[in-house]
């Protein structure tokens, strides 16, 4: 194969499998060690997505001040800006909401 159809060629990819990947991460902390040893980013391509994170204080570390708030990090987005967001983690419904920091210092 020349190097043009290798430079042109877009890998394969399966949102299914992507969905369920990062589904199985959600299942504990093993879990997320295990994907990350096996999975490369090449593994979750395609042009339109947008890479973002989501990380949690409060699962990885009990004595937190950050209780129940989410930080969703934007890290590759094709047509708009990256960066972090704080939400807030509401467990009792499975749901992200915006945050009212208002009453907590404003953090």
């Amino acid at each position: 194969m020349d190097n043009e159809t290798l430079i042109n060629r877009v890998p394969p990819h399966s949102v299914e499998a992507e969905q369920s990947v990062i589904g199985a991460m959600f299942l504990g902390k093993e879990a997320i060690i295990a994907a990350s040893e096996m999975l490369v980013p090449d593994d979750f391509f395609a042009r339109q997505y947008v890479v973002m994170f989501i990380y949690r204080d409060d699962y990885y570390h009990s004595d937190t001040d950050e209780k129940n708030i989410a930080e969703v990090i934007i890290a590759k987005q094709r047509n708009g800006s990256i960066g972090t967001i704080k939400l807030a983690w509401l467990p009792q419904y499975t749901k992200f909401a915006n945050p009212d920091f208002s009453s907590s210092g404003g953090k």
